[in-house]
């Protein structure tokens, strides 16, 4: 879709103030606390934070990443998600035909981008966020925003499932159900097809990072890596490779 200069001001001042939530999201749900209560506050002090301090990337900045009231470092995580946020959002917009499949990619990119968040900091891709974005994907194939039939959804959830399950079954517990309930949302979005090509393409940018870590020495061949942030980037691969023009190379539906 085309844009002028004052959709793409809105569109990424709405993208960072998600990106605002999404930080605080992956902060409190693998804690369990409610995302409503208590409101935000400094991670080091616990003073209630103002609405002055709570402005997206800018309050980060004129605080140089530090708390008004105790001096308390600030993680730079929150900038950088609300900024990854709003460029991922604005480029779903330009990527998008409709109205309606500009929602469902900016649903399915924040979901990828909140559960890779999670997994990166816990190992942990909650089972709750997992099946209210499949949720919200049946929904959007049954209004034909997503390029993926209702069917093709059904069969995106057990083809992603299983092909993981499978893997886990031949490698003794290689992999965790953990990453099986991802791709199955994820294939809820993608058709069994986009799973599989999700699946494929994640393992090779996770292998590829892998080695570039171990040639570092940050990590060793014993190191664990959560494999969520991987199956999250080969899934925006799809996902955007079906909505350029290289559709009719690439049917992953």
């Amino acid at each position: 879709m085309a844009a002028n200069g004052w959709i793409l001001f809105l569109l990424f001042a709405t993208g960072l103030a998600v990106g605002s939530f999404i930080g605080a999201a992956s902060w409190r749900i693998p804690r369990g606390l409610s995302l409503v209560m208590p409101g935000s506050a400094c991670p080091s002090c616990r003073f209630p934070l103002e609405a002055r301090d709570l402005i997206p990337v800018v309050s980060y900045v004129l605080s140089r990443g530090r708390c008004r009231h105790c001096g308390g470092r600030i993680s730079l995580r929150y900038p950088l998600i609300e900024l990854v946020t709003a460029a991922g959002i604005t480029a779903m917009y330009f990527a998008s035909a409709s109205v309606g499949e500009f929602v469902a990619s900016a649903v399915f990119f924040c979901f990828l981008v909140l559960m890779s968040v999670i997994d990166l900091e816990h190992m942990l891709l909650p089972d709750r966020l997992n099946l209210a974005a499949g949720a919200l994907g049946f929904v959007f194939a049954f209004l034909g925003v997503t390029g993926t039939a209702p069917a093709s959804a059904v069969a995106g959830a057990a083809g992603g499932f299983g092909v993981i399950a499978l893997i886990r079954w031949l490698s003794k517990g290689g992999m965790g159900l953990g990453d099986a309930k991802f791709l199955a949302a994820i294939g809820v979005y993608l058709g069994p097809g986009g799973a599989v090509a999700a699946l494929l393409t994640g393992s090779v940018i996770g292998a590829a990072i892998g080695l570039a870590l171990m040639a570092a020495g940050k990590v060793s061949r014993r190191s664990r890596l959560p494999f969520g942030p991987f199956l999250a980037a080969g899934a925006l691969v799809v996902w955007v490779v079906r909505r350029s023009a290289l559709l009719d190379a690439f049917p992953f539906s």
